[in-house]
Formats: C-alpha cells, structure tokens, sequence
C-alpha cells in the first residue's frame, strides 16, 4: 500500500509532464511565425512549364502578390537551332483567415516564343495558361514545417491552335530552419499535364525534386544555392539574389542552368517584383 501511494504521485508527475511538453511542442513558435519577409520562399525559375508547372513551391502562409518575368535560352550551335521564351504573369497567395492554409493564383500571362535553325525562322506571341492552388500544412514545429498543396491548371493558353491543355500539380514543400541566417527548403512535386485534341488526350508527367540553402545575413539581404532534379531531363544548379528594401516589398533575381539531360536549355532566368502583407 505504501509502495503503491508512493508511485501513484509520481505517475502523475511524469504525466503531467509529458502532456505539458505535448503542449509545449504543439504551441511551439513555427519558423512561418518570423516577421521577415520571404520565409519559406524556394529558388523558383518557372521556365519549363505553363502556369510555373514543375516548380517548387512555398511553405509558409503569406498573403502576397508578385509580378514575375522570365526567359529560357537555348541555343544549339552545331545543330543550327535556337530558340528564345519571354513571358510576363503575376502570381499571389493568400494566407486564409483562422487558418495556417493558403490559396495560391497564377494569372495568365502574355508570352513570347522565337525558334530558329538554318532556314526558318518564326515566332508567337500568346497568352499562356492560369493555375489555382490549395496549400495545406501537415506537419510544423519550432524549426520546421511541412506542406502538402494540389494545383489545377487553367486552359486559357493561345498556344493551341486545335487542342486544349489541361494539368494537376500535386506535391509537398518542407523548411527547415538551421540559425537565425540559415534555412533549408525543398520540394518534391508531381506535376501533370493533359492535351485534348479532336477524339484523342495525351498525358504527361514530370516529376522533381528540389533543394536550396537560403542564406540571410539581414533582415533586407539573402541569397539561395540550390539544386533541382528532373529525372532523365536534367540535373538544375540555380541561384537567387533576393533583397526586401522596406517592409514587405521584395525584389529577386534567380538563374537556372540545366545540365546531365535530355532538356538542352542553355539558361533560364527570373525576375519577381513582390509585396507581402
């Protein structure tokens, strides 16, 4: 009987604690809560597919819009062949209120496409395609956090002249916050694309998986290295300089340049003019 009340407290105190440590971790500050503007952000060149298709994603709820500009450069001297893509589209999120969700819109764009080889020359001007995205956390702690999201793809492209291009964009993004100035960010997606023609639907898929070491030696500096990888298409080094001058305005300048694949892009760059609430 004695040994039994002596245990009984104790139970209750290890228990007690336990639960108290639950709660702790659960209320625990997420790296999502820093006010710094870009927390979460992945190096993001949107240049191999519409609607910044086969892209990472961000991992943190932000209400946020930004105007993008991007280029893809090819150029293939011995085969005679080059081409050139510009386009221009506005992206924003937007963080959903009591909620640690988010929705996510690209707008369709206007985009510009020049192809030529040793005889013919030609190009197009378009309006590309439009996406809207759900952003789910799964799973987030003091140093980290964890995202699922879906994407539906918007056939409102002018490229086609005879089809239409549909897509779902499945994946999960995760930050990891190593210091003050050091965050790790990854992605890995499953991005699908579906073209409908008269009687006929062909489908693609184009998975990848990305990582990049984002560097912030203050609030109004940083500066990303990272890696994307499209299985047999290419292996993707890539940098960005990103710089917040005021408040919740950004400004960043990203590279991509393929190599170990089958996609010959010779480079592929971006510029995002950003304000986030």
């Amino acid at each position: 009987m004695d040994r039994s009340r002596t245990l009984s407290p104790s139970l209750l105190a290890l228990l007690t604690a336990g639960l108290l440590l639950v709660a702790r971790t659960a209320h625990a500050e997420s790296p999502c809560d820093d006010e710094r503007p870009g927390m979460g952000t992945p190096v993001r060149v949107p240049v191999f597919g519409p609607a910044d298709w086969g892209t990472p994603q961000e991992t943190c709820a932000r209400t946020r819009v930004s105007l993008e500009a991007r280029a893809a450069l090819l150029v293939a001297e011995q085969d005679f062949y080059g081409t050139v893509l510009a386009g221009l589209a506005v992206r924003a999120t937007w963080a959903l209120p009591e909620s640690k969700m988010w929705v996510s819109m690209f707008a369709p764009g206007l985009e510009y496409r020049f192809v030529a080889n040793a005889t013919v020359e030609a190009d197009r001007a378009s309006l590309g395609a439009g996406a809207l995205g759900l952003h789910v956390p799964i799973a987030q702690g003091r140093d980290f956090s964890i995202v699922t999201y879906g994407r539906l793809l918007a056939p409102t492209e002018t490229l086609y002249a005879n089809a239409i291009r549909y897509g779902a964009d499945h994946g999960v993004s995760a930050l990891y916050r190593v210091s003050s100035k050091l965050e790790l960010v990854s992605g890995l997606g499953f991005p699908m694309t579906f073209v409908s023609t008269s009687g006929t639907v062909t489908s693609a898929i184009a998975p990848h998986f990305s990582g990049d070491v984002v560097f912030r030696p203050s609030r109004g500096v940083g500066l990303a290295l990272g890696l994307g990888l499209r299985p047999l298409e290419a292996l993707d080094p890539r940098a960005q300089l990103r710089f917040y001058p005021f408040r919740g305005a950004s400004i960043s300048l990203a590279g991509l340049f393929p190599v170990l694949g089958r996609d010959r892009t010779t480079a592929g760059i971006s510029i995002s003019l950003g304000y986030e609430r």
